[in-house]
């Protein structure tokens, strides 16, 4: 009885995951459909904000180091459709975008490549998207698993530099 019942609680969490999945398909094609008449070419990116994609903290920390910043940092993997939300919807809006730029140092990090995953393992990623606030010597200050707001990704940003102004 209890494996009937907790096989029945695993179909409800997939049909509701799948259901999730094919609004957020049907919401995606019905924009894409709207803003073909402006086709734009495959380079242009709606992610606003000015990420290093080297994935190397030592470069990250050394830039901190030198304009003063924080780090900021984005784990994301390829197939992972939360990451791809971010990027469009978070990443793309230009007050967060100029605020993130104006006051960190802003690595994306593909763990699903070799030198990403080393990384993403330093800092004990386990789910993507995973977003960290870091500090010149690339200590966490700061992260959020999973996908989230533009409030929030804000939210947290200022709350770092308060609290390192504090200190």
């Amino acid at each position: 009885m209890k494996q009937l019942s907790l096989f029945l609680l695993v179909c409800v969490f997939f049909c509701v995951s799948c259901s999730k999945t094919s609004y957020s398909s049907r919401k995606r094609t019905s924009t894409k459909s709207s803003v073909a008449k402006k086709k734009p070419s495959k380079s242009t990116s709606p992610v606003l904000v000015r990420f290093d994609r080297s994935g190397s903290m030592s470069n990250a920390m050394d830039k901190a180091k030198s304009s003063g910043k924080y780090i900021f940092l984005d784990f994301y993997t390829d197939y992972c459709p939360p990451c791809k939300v971010m990027d469009k919807e978070v990443f793309g809006n230009r007050e967060l975008a100029n605020y993130l730029n104006d006051n960190f140092i802003n690595v994306k990090v593909n763990a699903g490549k070799t030198d990403g995953a080393n990384l993403a393992s330093m800092f004990n990623v386990r789910a993507y998207p995973t977003l960290i606030f870091a500090d010149q010597q690339g200590n966490a200050l700061m992260r959020k698993e999973g996908g989230t707001t533009i409030s929030t990704v804000r939210y947290m940003a200022e709350e770092v530099l308060r609290a390192t102004a504090m200190k």
